[in-house]
């Protein structure tokens, strides 16, 4: 499907206004160097049979993943109408912009696997286990994909991981007490698995207070299928295993979601119930995984921003419909930005911005193609037109010097300023412009700073691409990569 190029856009785009004066006198240049990989029109998610999807947003989370990459949420919609600053001018959708709960998931042989890119929060419901005369300590790991994570203490001293809730057995040493949670830092590839392993201390000494007083007693790792879990999800029935030596049985522990008889999570959560003990009374260890597209899901409600820089006066849009943007998945999303022999072709390429007459650094081009005749080729069409192209930049914060970047162009662009996401133009389409406020970002004055742009072209018409920026930007590190020696 042909769309139509967006020369006009791009002419209307330099007329926004934009808040603030230019820093730098007309005449001067700056050169970024990024990377530029080139795809086949046979990858799924690029093509000439990729058509316009209009603006989404939502696409990627909110911040990026460990390896410094978007990732992508699966939480993408329609925008219906554009989000407008004080001026008028487009920005990020805000709404969209927020976390959502992850509901596409399985439970399969004691583990939790999403089907989509995550984040997550580990959360401790409660945990009793007697030994008659004496409580036992409870210590546990979360095991994410290769990760093993300790977030209460550690899982080999029942001492200071002791998550029992009467902590009064070890002295305290854990500091807090029952619930306590742990929001996972990263967000996570689709089809990782979350797993718990649960572990029980048995008393051996007179000095409860020390770890050498104590010895593994009983262990259960939900991955294993280990039967001594029990793993529900919203609408599971109640289990009904009475609490031993007079403990509360396993649904008084999770009476706060259970309702005409029936476990009622958020669709996004699931619960693990453990045996720790000798008896089958499944309270153990209750503890409750909650899935998210990213980890500010789980942060409580934002203040509205201020800031002696600007007015925050913002029209609202609103969203649509959901929306892959032609996606075809996690997996081939994180293609995007990585060098994967076999399914794109890298090198080094820089664009020089050239001051206008305002004093603004500005690239600008009805027709971006920077790969034609070489990666994988044209292949039979008279440009490459399926490629993306990231830059890493950095640049010292200036408070209330009306620091800005504008971008529009077709198709997907994001960009994020210290591993937060600050423009969000997921999407095939054609004329669609955001602009950056760097005072809205939260920095420090004086900080430096790193803005990562990513951007990739996927349909087979052309390829506006315009960036204007008033922020001097110097490429971060060296350009480097994999399948450079790949290329002709």
């Amino acid at each position: 499907m042909a769309r139509k190029t967006c020369t006009g856009a791009l002419a209307a785009a330099a007329m926004l206004a934009i808040t603030g004066a230019a820093i730098a006198a007309p005449g001067g240049s700056m050169t970024l160097l990024g990377v530029v990989r080139d795809f086949k029109a046979s990858h799924p998610d690029f093509g000439p049979g990729i058509g316009s999807t209009g603006h989404v947003a939502g696409l990627t989370a909110n911040n990026l993943n460990s390896r410094g990459n978007p990732t992508l949420s699966g939480a993408g919609k329609h925008v219906d109408t554009e989000w407008l600053n004080i001026d008028g001018n487009p920005i990020m959708p805000g709404s969209a912009s927020a976390a959502q709960g992850i509901s596409d998931f399985d439970i399969a042989g004691g583990t939790v696997v999403s089907n989509v890119a995550f984040a997550a929060q580990i959360k401790v419901i409660g945990s009793a286990l007697t030994a008659g005369a004496y409580e036992r300590p409870v210590t546990l790991q979360a095991l994410i994909g290769d990760d093993t994570l300790e977030p209460f203490g550690s899982f080999a001293s029942p001492v200071s991981g002791n998550v029992n809730d009467d902590q009064s057995i070890t002295g305290w040493a854990n500091e807090g007490g029952n619930p306590r949670s742990f929001v996972v830092p990263n967000v996570y590839a689709a089809g990782t698995p979350i797993a718990v392993v649960g572990k029980s201390w048995n008393k051996t000494g007179n000095a409860p207070t020390n770890d050498s007083n104590w010895q593994l007693f009983r262990s259960a790792d939900s991955s294993t299928g280990d039967s001594r879990v029990i793993v529900l999800r919203d609408g599971d029935a109640v289990p009904t295993y009475a609490g031993a030596s007079n403990q509360a049985s396993a649904a008084e522990y999770i009476a706060d979601y259970v309702s005409n008889g029936i476990v009622t999570l958020g669709d996004n959560q699931a619960i693990f119930l453990y045996e720790l003990g000798l008896n089958s009374d499944y309270q153990d260890l209750v503890v409750l995984v909650t899935l998210a597209t990213d980890a500010s899901y789980f942060d409580a409600p934002a203040p509205e921003p201020t800031s002696p820089c600007f007015t925050t006066a913002d029209a609202e849009g609103a969203l649509g419909n959901d929306n892959a943007a032609g996606i075809s998945s996690a997996s081939s999303f994180a293609q995007w930005f990585a060098d994967v022999p076999g399914a794109n072709v890298a090198k080094p390429h820089a664009i020089k911005l050239t001051q206008d007459a305002d004093g603004y650094w500005v690239f600008e081009t009805d027709d971006f193609t920077p790969l034609d005749r070489k990666g994988f080729g044209n292949e039979g069409e008279a440009h490459n037109r399926y490629f993306t192209f990231e830059i890493a930049a950095e640049f010292t914060y200036e408070a209330c010097a009306g620091q800005m970047l504008e971008f529009e162009g077709a198709d997907d662009a994001w960009v994020f300023i210290n591993g937060a996401k600050v423009l969000d133009l997921g999407g095939t389409n054609a004329g669609t412009a955001q602009v950056v406020e760097v005072d809205r970002a939260g920095l420090t004055d004086g900080e430096l700073s790193t803005m990562k742009f990513f951007f990739a072209h996927r349909a087979s018409d052309s390829v506006p691409f315009r960036i204007r920026t008033n922020i001097p930007l110097k490429t971060k590190g060296k350009v480097t990569t994999a399948t450079g020696g790949l290329y002709d």
